[in-house]
């Protein structure tokens, strides 16, 4: 990998990049060994591999609740613990052991709250893909995928906080975490647009 010393890049637009992804990114102020080159790549593959995870769970979640026969608002599950909780389950494993326990979430809430939960992952995959292309590919346009789903997904965090309620310290840190990944991908794109001289 061919980097550069000056300002201008010495006409090595994707050194440049390099080079100020390791000088300008907010993240060396806690991690001198992080740029934002690398930390958006590694948050792009882990929504890839973690969203295609998450939107099958939940899609699994909706097809177990879905006529509403495998639901009830406690049960014993498959480790032999009592929870007075939401839980769902399929035919299978509904019994004296059963499925799972969706704690913390209203059995009248469950749809809603994975239904998010699906398109937020689904998006996740989507915009990763898009973002490792652009950030393999130095396409500064394409980042603005993931930059847009960090901020849905910001907007998502307070949705179901609002239907779970605004008294999770988790969720909070949650949307913290969600706002720093804004920031991380809006100074990949500036950086980017700077050394390519890209829109």
């Amino acid at each position: 990998m061919q980097t550069t010393t000056g300002s201008g890049g010495g006409g090595d637009p994707k050194g440049e990049y390099y080079r100020l992804s390791a000088e300008k990114c907010f993240c060396n102020d806690s991690c001198s060994c992080c740029t934002c080159h690398c930390c958006a790549l590694c948050m792009m593959v882990m929504w890839v591999i973690f969203g295609s995870l998450g939107a099958y769970g939940a899609y699994t979640i909706l097809d177990w609740t879905s006529d509403g026969t495998w639901v009830s608002a406690s049960c014993t599950t498959t480790d032999g613990v009592f929870y007075d909780d939401c839980c769902i389950g399929s035919k299978g494993l509904w019994g004296s052991t059963a499925a799972v326990a969706i704690v913390g979430v209203d059995c009248s809430q469950v749809e809603t709250v994975y239904t998010i939960q699906m398109v937020d992952n689904i998006l996740s995959v989507i915009a990763g893909i898009v973002g490792i292309v652009g950030i393999c590919g130095f396409i500064a346009f394409l980042l603005f995928v993931p930059l847009a789903y960090s901020v849905i997904a910001v907007i998502l965090d307070f949705v179901v906080m609002a239907t779970l309620g605004f008294d999770d310290p988790f969720s909070w840190i949650g949307i913290a975490i969600s706002c720093l990944i804004v920031v991380l991908f809006y100074y990949n794109w500036k950086i980017m647009k700077d050394a390519m001289g890209m829109m």
